[in-house]
């Protein structure tokens, strides 16, 4: 019986990381109650992005009697919708604000790892996105898909297979990293 081995080539390179993580990668955190707060969520998690929107987070933010959970939530919140609008400074303002009040939201360290690689610091969202996955998260292949970008655009191409493999089995329905997986070849040689 002959060993064999296997070989992994990607068809083509990556489609822009930045562009492509910063809009998966935005998973809003749900905010409970009739509140601005949870407005804000609303707005985040269909996809909306405007001024008007971090105004009303922002209002949120100023209402004394949100809970601190909330405030956590609202504050990733308002850093999705600011990465939206390319505000990273201000976006990982938002996510580090998140975490002082809650260090174990995992969901700030998957959004923050987008604003890293919006700013140039891959290593950093890399990081952020292992913390992260340690983490109990509400979509993990959201961050799967994230670390799967990076450690393309880093050149580790076989961890970055094994990423999108494991996002699109978590979200079969998901297309994106599905869509991703299609760029690679994996053939067996010797």
């Amino acid at each position: 019986m002959s060993s064999s081995t296997w070989r992994l080539s990607m068809v083509t390179g990556a489609f822009g990381l930045v562009a492509a993580f910063a809009i998966p990668a935005q998973a809003a955190t749900i905010v409970v109650g009739d509140n601005l707060g949870a407005s804000c969520f609303e707005a985040v998690d269909s996809g909306k992005s405007s001024a008007w929107v971090d105004d009303m987070c922002t209002e949120a933010l100023d209402d004394v009697m949100l809970a601190e959970r909330d405030r956590a939530a609202t504050h990733i919140n308002r850093g999705i919708v600011r990465l939206r609008l390319g505000r990273s400074d201000d976006a990982m303002a938002d996510f580090n604000a998140a975490l002082e009040i809650d260090p174990t939201l995992g969901d700030a360290f998957t959004n923050r790892a987008a604003a890293h690689v919006a700013m140039g610091d891959l290593q950093a969202a890399l990081d952020d996105l292992n913390v992260a996955l340690g983490m109990k998260l509400e979509r993990p292949e959201v961050a799967y898909l994230g670390r799967a970008m990076v450690l393309e655009d880093m050149g580790r191409v076989k961890e970055a297979y094994y990423d999108y493999r494991h996002a699109a089995e978590l979200a079969p329905e998901w297309d994106a990293p599905r869509i991703e997986l299609t760029r690679y070849r994996v053939q067996r040689s010797g």
